[in-house]
């Protein structure tokens, strides 16, 4: 008798685990897809950073150009 409810508390125990390791599946599945956007959302904040940057340094040759012209004119 006592070894039944021995065994019953091991399958109830075995099955709440069970249902845990899903959950805890589930969770890493959504965290893992979470990443995978925040990794492709920050890549294209550097490509827009990166294309700011060159834009800013261009901007920057110009107008030190202007400055240049305008002391030789």
């Amino acid at each position: 008798m006592q070894m039944e409810v021995v065994e019953k508390n091991i399958e109830q125990e075995r099955q709440s685990l069970k249902l845990r390791v899903i959950e805890l599946e589930r969770n890493l599945e959504m965290v893992t897809r979470d990443l995978a956007t925040s990794k492709s959302t920050l890549a294209i904040v550097n490509a827009d950073l990166a294309s700011l940057q060159s834009n800013l340094k261009e901007l920057e040759d110009l107008r030190e150009m202007k400055e240049v012209y305008a002391l030789l004119h």
